[in-house]
């Protein structure tokens, strides 16, 4: 009778450890993408680390998503090289008509990367080399730099064929921008800031055919401003190249020197 006794005894103190360890009250997920969690009263708290922490409230098929090494870069700096190639053109322009294409955009340079709060979240500052070409409608006529050293247009000659005018610059640029990730693995993002160009290098060219002379000058000095600012964003989604425009509120030529014209422009990112 004693030995059935203490089995018994044996049996409740083994169905209660079982039952205490199915009500326990906390449950830890540590390192997970998701978490699906029943639970069968309303006494459950549910601890992800590094995100969520909610106590006290039933839970009948609750999914967590939780974004992997969310924190793991936090504090982390990290070099990449960049490349972009669009199309250009002037925006607001007094005079002259600008195309879209071929006027190209092309920047190669370097940034570093810096996540003080975690990998969702990124600062860059970089430096780069940006050359840019505006082609306009010869029918406008070429630029002209008077004996002030003021810009504007003058018609081709009546019998010039083959005709061509552009606008050339290349800078130094310095970009500052910041960049958010969305959902996982960083391949879904905006990136908003500031691109600074040191303009060290601009000139106007024409091209055109007279009789049996082909022609191809170029004007110096003239008169570009030698520091301008473009506002810049930069979009990115899964399986799709980056996409990113500019665009400047400051005027292509310094004040005075020549009709008012904003630069802008829209390519791809690399």
């Amino acid at each position: 009778m004693k030995a059935k006794t203490i089995l018994a005894a044996l049996l409740l103190a083994a169905s209660s450890s079982s039952m205490a360890a199915e009500t326990a009250d906390t449950i830890v997920a540590d390192n997970v993408e998701k978490v699906t969690i029943v639970t069968r009263d309303n006494s459950k708290k549910l601890i992800v680390r590094d995100t969520i922490e909610i106590n006290n409230k039933a839970w009948c098929g609750i999914h967590v998503n939780q974004w992997k090494n969310n924190k793991a870069k936090r504090g982390e700096v990290n070099t990449e090289p960049y490349f972009q190639i669009g199309l250009n053109t002037m925006l607001d322009t007094d005079m002259g008509s600008f195309n879209l294409w071929p006027s190209f955009d092309l920047a190669l340079g370097v940034k570093t990367n810096w996540h003080p709060f975690g990998a969702k979240n990124a600062w860059s500052l970089g430096v780069g080399i940006d050359w840019r070409n505006y082609r306009m409608s010869p029918n406008d006529g070429w630029w002209l730099k008077d004996a002030e050293g003021i810009m504007g247009l003058s018609a081709f000659p009546i019998n010039a064929s083959d005709r061509k005018v552009a606008l050339h610059v290349t800078s130094v640029q310095v970009p500052v921008l910041y960049t958010h990730y969305f959902g996982c693995e960083e391949k879904c993002y905006v990136t908003l800031g500031g691109i600074v160009n040191f303009n060290f290098w601009a000139h106007a060219n024409r091209q055109y055919e007279l009789g049996e002379e082909e022609y191809d000058i170029n004007t110096k000095s003239i008169g570009q401003r030698p520091v301008t600012i473009d506002a810049f964003m930069q979009v990115h989604a899964p399986h799709l190249p980056s996409v990113y425009c500019k665009y400047s509120p400051m005027s292509f030529f310094k004040k005075s020197q020549a009709p008012k014209m904003h630069q802008f422009t829209i390519g791809i990112a690399f």
